[in-house]
């Protein structure tokens, strides 16, 4: 159990993991380095959707430093809202959650910041890094009821969650949030639309989010080079996220599904590859149901 040392807020990291090492997650070494640097009130839950464990080398590593990291393994690949709801029970007396995946990397200077900004701002429950791509701000971004767009500039500090969008790795959310009025993540979220869907409650609750003076370090799968499969099962994840998203309004669900169809014909185009549109064909309008089954991560 954490405690409260310097003033400082007990926080519960849950970071997962998929087919990733911890000396190869740049995540996992970003919250080594902060404990080395001194910041003691950080407990870590890694979740990991690998098919195969941990090596003996990373398991020993765990075991030897049991009292603020735990493992816990799932080959049967559970999806992402599970996992949060996971990090959401587990929470013994720490005061937030921050969520994170194994591809981002950040200073000790990325808890200081939130250290300072959630004891200045006790009413704001969420709490927020720059994310930029190529100078391109891609988190925080619009959400117009329909898809996400990017900000061309953004000020920082206090602001509206009303119609906003953001990347979940790098997010402190407070568990008073989390268990009195968010009430867990709905499970059948399995790899998109789950960042989207708390910034969506966050503004139903009235309330605001902070953007940290931070930028964090982030590297985005729809930018990565890899084969056109795994391109298709992203997309694929992508159309089942956005019709949950949507599932409360027709007009958003129509414009949604225009859109999904432009993005199909262009992947399709750019990739020479209709393995897109057939995916997106081949999913019937009740098809979002299976978003919490398994899949590939």
């Amino acid at each position: 159990m954490l405690e409260r040392k310097n003033g400082s807020p007990a926080v519960l990291a849950v970071l997962v993991l998929y087919r990733r090492s911890l000396t190869e997650s740049s995540t996992f070494q970003s919250l080594c380095q902060a404990k080395e640097s001194g910041i003691k009130n950080i407990r870590v839950y890694i979740f990991d959707n690998s098919p195969e464990e941990l090596h003996l080398d990373d398991r020993s590593f765990v075991e030897k430093n049991s009292d603020w990291i735990a493992y816990f393994h799932f080959p049967q690949n559970i999806s992402l809202a599970k996992i949060y709801n996971l990090g959401i029970q587990a929470r013994t007396n720490e005061d937030s959650m921050l969520i994170l995946d194994q591809d981002s990397f950040f200073q000790p200077d990325f808890f200081h910041s939130f250290f300072t900004a959630e004891a200045l701002h006790p009413d704001v429950d969420l709490f927020l890094p720059l994310v930029k791509h190529n100078q391109i701000i891609v988190s925080p971004g619009k959400w117009n009821g329909f898809k996400g767009n990017y900000l061309d500039s953004v000020r920082g500090g206090r602001m509206s969650a009303k119609g906003m969008t953001a990347i979940a790795s790098g997010m402190f959310v407070r568990y008073r949030f989390l268990l009195n009025e968010f009430r867990g993540f709905d499970e059948r979220f399995k790899l998109y639309g789950i960042d989207t869907y708390i910034m969506q409650k966050l503004a139903n609750s009235g309330k605001d989010f902070f953007l940290l003076p931070f930028q964090l370090g982030h590297e985005l799968a729809e930018y990565s080079i890899e084969p056109v499969e795994k391109k298709i099962f992203r997309f694929e994840e992508f159309v089942l996220g956005s019709l949950l998203l949507t599932e409360a309004s027709r007009i958003n669900r129509l414009k949604c599904t225009v859109f999904l169809f432009y993005k199909a014909i262009r992947h399709s185009w750019f990739y020479r590859n209709t393995g897109f549109l057939k995916c997106l064909l081949s999913i019937p309008d009740s098809g979002y149901k299976s978003v919490g089954q398994d899949s590939e991560n």
